[in-house]
């Protein structure tokens, strides 16, 4: 942090009970192209209520750039034992473990990881929750470490002892095409792949306000979403979905966020404080504060994860070859 360092305007940070260790957050999608969805929402409804379900979820959709759409739950938990009795139970394994899942034209994914509380960190320019932040007993005081390049790593615990290098090098290769169709695939992703999640919420802009974040910040940020999901070698961004997220009836809000998978922090940190794409996307955002003096009601947050080793799942059922982490590392026992 800067010397002296006073941050342009207040953000808060996320703060869980002394007790909470791990962090579970786990991506549930179906992937499709005649938008039929109805056996999976209705078998992800059916899991919310059972014993030690997640203690909260979302709802959110986007298309790929293979032009399927996805409909995705996105699920917390604050106890890894939890989780693990949850996806152990009947409902959950035999759905998911049904053969014909790997039938049909629809594909199936989930994406569970466990977070460390000392690798995770959250960014709120609110005192409204969202996300993993529901989970949270409170926001406490405005926090320092923000507004500055290197503040998403100062923020985290762990990075007072490690500098999250990846041990498989510093660019992503491209593997042959994993076919995964008919086929059950599991990733083991290497040690310290790095996963933001970062949301915009104009549900309560009006006015200016409204005009100036639709017309001259989101385009923006769509381009720059769409540039790091389109060029993953240059950037390092394994895998990027920009989504709309969705209300508990499966229509969409005024909320979006970025979902993007990077080979490491240092990637991202790369991308956000020197790539043309992320600078204009900071431009046109500061610009619009400035023209509102300060007084926004549009809410911006971000959680970011650099995961550790350990037993998350990354499984493709059915999938397209571009599907997450298909198209950068090798499948483990899962693949049959």
């Amino acid at each position: 942090m800067p010397k002296d360092w006073e941050p342009p305007y207040p953000s808060w940070s996320a703060q869980f009970k002394p007790q909470v260790r791990t962090v579970v957050v786990g991506y549930f999608a179906v992937q499709h192209r005649d938008g039929n969805v109805a056996g999976f929402k209705r078998w992800m409804q059916s899991l919310l209520s059972i014993d030690n379900a997640p203690l909260h979820h979302e709802q959110a959709r986007y298309t790929d750039e293979a032009g399927h759409t996805n409909h995705v739950y996105i699920c917390y938990w604050t106890e890894q034992e939890r989780y693990n009795r949850w996806a152990a139970a009947p409902q959950v394994m035999e759905w998911w473990d049904d053969p014909a899942r790997q039938e049909g034209v629809a594909g199936y994914w989930r994406e569970v990881i466990f977070a460390p509380i000392e690798r995770l960190e959250t960014l709120f320019s609110s005192e409204d929750g969202a996300g993993m932040a529901k989970l949270a007993i409170g926001f406490g005081n405005p926090i320092r470490e923000h507004g500055y390049w290197g503040g998403m790593r100062d923020r985290m615990t762990a990075s007072e002892h490690n500098d999250f290098s990846s041990k498989i090098g510093d660019r992503l290769v491209s593997l042959p095409s994993v076919e995964c169709k008919r086929k059950r695939v599991r990733i083991t992703p290497p040690e310290n792949i790095c996963l933001i999640r970062s949301a915009q919420n104009w549900m309560q802009c009006q006015g200016s306000e409204l005009d100036l974040y639709l017309n001259d910040v989101h385009p923006v940020l769509l381009e720059g979403m769409n540039f790091i999901r389109d060029n993953p070698l240059e950037t390092g961004c394994i895998s990027c979905r920009f989504m709309d997220e969705l209300n508990g009836s499966g229509e969409k809000q005024s909320k979006t966020f970025g979902m993007a998978y990077f080979l490491t922090m240092a990637h991202l940190e790369s991308w956000v404080r020197s790539h043309p794409t992320h600078l204009a996307i900071f431009r046109s955002f500061h610009q619009m504060v400035q023209q509102l003096n300060f007084q926004l009601d549009l809410k911006l947050w971000h959680e970011v994860i650099v995961l550790p080793e350990g037993p998350h799942v990354f499984e493709y059922l059915n999938c397209h070859e571009r599907t997450g982490l298909l198209p950068y590392f090798s499948s483990g026992d899962g693949l049959n």
